[in-house]
Formats: structure tokens, sequence, C-alpha cells
């Protein structure tokens, strides 16, 4: 037996029974990518999975109008939920995609959802300054933003809400709000002309104890162009196309010309390595989107890159690989539905915004079958639970290591 398959045995082991689950992050990519795919073919097959989906999505909205993850996870150091079915912010994008298929199919039946999901940001969301306004990633557990990605997770939805509403001034100025806080996060990097979000809020309760104060998560950064390209459809502004123009060089200058790679972290001490394919793909979407708003050419071929890349490492014939090394190694060779959910969405993504091939279109439409066949549940490498928790500070100490998870 490998060393790999030895731990994720031991890993299973200690998290049973918490190995089946559904993920809001699998709903909502997989609704978003049916979206693309009914709005590319106008194939009547993709809107019955959106609205199978749709309710899925609204059947597993937690009862204070956020959305879970779906299992318990560690997001910081020594930072992780009070409750491990608490909703937190970056799955608001589940609201986002009610919103795409509400306006899509003019579907009724999910505005209450919509409605209680719009409730909880508004709940939730806090003046940092001055008209700067930001929300917390987890507000039972964290009362502040702590991680920035929330934020910027949590505004297309909200920025639907407004278009949709043009007379609540104050959600609006709350969006304007969010947009200046995340504004004021951007940093310089010092090889290029763009601008990053560093991943830890630096004002954060946290902060001053988190082990990787100077984490850069490429991946979410392109999850952010994507996301804030949304927002700047919905309620345009200077800031937000300042903030998408700058992490769009960012994350250009960060992929390797020959091969397309882009790292996860930007520095080695920052984790995860390797190549994690959930969020590898997201650089197709955040490519992509930057191309629609910008026309540069150098865009869409960057998308191309990491597309060619996974299509030669990761894909299976039937689902994608979850972790690579960068030269090609499989490292994980599950399953995981989460995962496979996140590419078909940058695959789809690019289908719409970049090129249709009959091609793509048949791995989308076989990879979507293998999500929608385990009824969009599975195991995830990301989960925790307290018997994990405890092994992990546990094996630490036992090799003279700070218990730290």
């Amino acid at each position: 037996m490998t060393t790999a398959r030895l731990k994720k045995m031991i890993r299973k082991t200690l998290l049973w029974p918490d190995i089946n689950v559904v993920s809001s992050q699998t709903l909502y990519q997989s609704l978003l990518g049916c979206i693309d795919l009914y709005e590319t073919t106008k194939d009547e097959y993709w809107a019955e999975q959106c609205k199978l989906i749709g309710e899925l999505i609204c059947e597993h909205q937690n009862p204070d109008g956020g959305f879970d993850i779906g299992f318990q996870f560690v997001f910081g150091t020594n930072v992780y939920k009070s409750d491990p079915n608490e909703s937190t912010s970056p799955e608001l994008l589940s609201l986002y995609a009610l919103y795409r298929y509400r306006e899509i199919f003019n579907d009724e039946s999910v505005d209450h959802a919509i409605e209680q999901a719009v409730n909880w940001i508004l709940r939730f969301v806090y003046e940092v300054a001055d008209g700067k306004y930001a929300i917390p990633y987890a507000p039972y557990s964290v009362p502040d933003a702590h991680i920035v990605n929330g934020t910027s997770f949590a505004l297309p939805g909200l920025a639907y809400y407004c278009r949709n509403n043009p007379k609540d001034n104050k959600a609006l100025d709350v969006v304007h709000g969010m947009v200046r806080f995340l504004k004021d996060e951007l940093e310089a990097a010092p090889d290029c002309n763009g601008m990053y979000f560093r991943y830890f809020h630096r004002e954060s309760t946290h902060f001053n104890t988190e082990v990787q104060k100077e984490k850069i998560d490429n991946y979410h950064v392109a999850q952010q162009i994507r996301y804030h390209t949304a927002v700047q459809r919905l309620i345009p502004s200077n800031d937000n196309l300042f903030i998408i123009e700058n992490l769009s060089c960012y994350l250009l200058s960060r992929q390797d010309t020959d091969t397309g790679i882009i790292s996860y972290c930007e520095d080695s001490q920052s984790y995860p390595r390797d190549i994690h394919t959930w969020g590898f793909s997201s650089c197709i979407k955040g490519f992509s989107s930057a191309y629609l708003i910008s026309g540069d050419k150098r865009y869409r071929e960057a998308a191309k890159k990491v597309l060619d890349w996974l299509l030669k490492y990761s894909y299976t014939g039937d689902y994608f690989y979850p972790i690579l090394r960068e030269d090609g190694l499989v490292i994980d060779d599950e399953f995981y539905v989460r995962n496979n959910a996140w590419v078909f969405h940058g695959m789809t993504n690019y289908l719409k915004n970049i090129q249709f091939s009959e091609m793509l279109y048949e791995i989308c439409r076989k990879n979507y079958q293998s999500i929608s066949g385990c009824n969009f549940k599975g195991y995830d490498i990301k989960i925790w639970n307290n018997r994990l928790i405890k092994g992990v500070r546990l094996k630490k100490r036992l090799f003279g290591q700070e218990a730290v998870v």
C-alpha cells in the first residue's frame, strides 16, 4: 500500500461516518455550469437539470437563510466553525446562482430562498470604516471579515438584489461600500503592474496568530475576478473595474507561459501545494471573465492553456483527478464530486465565453453525468471533524511539532 493510500484510509477512518455529504459548492457550481450549457445550446435537458439543482439548493439552505459548505473545515490556524453546519459567506454564491436561474427561467419558486439569503447578508454585513463594508467569513465563529474573499463572494448576490430593487438605497450603499473595502485590500505585486488580495484580512482579530500571514491564494484570486466581473455587469463602478483590471493583470503574470500552470499559493511557505484541479479550473473562469470585460486576447489564450493542461493530465475519460504535481504526476486519484463540479463549471464557462467545440461539450456532458449520477453527494478531501482535528494535533505532538491545525 502506498503512503498516499494509507493516509487516505486513516483519514476516512477518522472521518467516518461524515463521508457522504452534499456541498453547496457542488450544487451552485453545477447549476451555473448547466445554465452556461443551456444558454449555449438551448437544449431542454439543461433546463431540466437547472430546475432540479435549483430545488436542491433551496432544500439545503440553512434555516437562518445562509448556506453551508456541507461539512466542518479549517479556515485558518486553529480556526474552524463553532457549528459544523454554520453558514459561511463564500457559500452565498448559491444566492448568485439562484438569481441567475430566476432571471433565465422566471421560476418564482426560488423567490423565498433568495429573499432569505439577501436578509442573511444584510444581517451580518458590518461597517469596517466610514463608507466601507465587509462581511464575516463565518459570522457565528469569527465576528470580522478574517478571509477577504468572503466579501467578494457575497457581492454578486447583493448586487443582483440592488439591480432588481433600485429604490433600496441602503443596500446599494452597502454594495459600493463592500467594493471600497476590497479595493483598499489590494496590494501591489512588485514584479508586475497588477495587484492581488492577501488571503487573510490584515485587521482581523486572528491575523496576528495566523501562521500563513503572507498567504496569497492565486486560485481564489481567479474566482474573485470571475465574480467581480459579474458584479460589474449588475452594478458597474470605477472602483470595481479597478479591482478586476488589477487582479487580471496579476493572475496573468503568475501563469507559466510554456505549461500554463499557475501555483495554488504564491510563496513556497504557504499551502496547499501542487495543482488542485478544483481551484486551477477556476483560472479558466477568471481569464475568460477578464477577456470578456477587456477584449484582451492574452486572457483568452491563458484560459486555453489551463484547459489544455487539465485535459492532458487530469482527465481520466470519466472524471478529473483532484491533485497532481506540476509535472502531471497524479497525487490523488479519488473521484470527489465537489472537485468535478468546479471543473465542470470551468469548462462550460470556456464553451460559453471563449470557444464552443463538440469534443469539449461531450466531456462536459459526461462529467456532469458523473456528478449527478451520485446525486451530487460524496466524500470530500476538505472534510474535518473533531476526531480528525484531535488526531492531527496528537500526531504533531508525537513528532515534536506545534499542535495547530
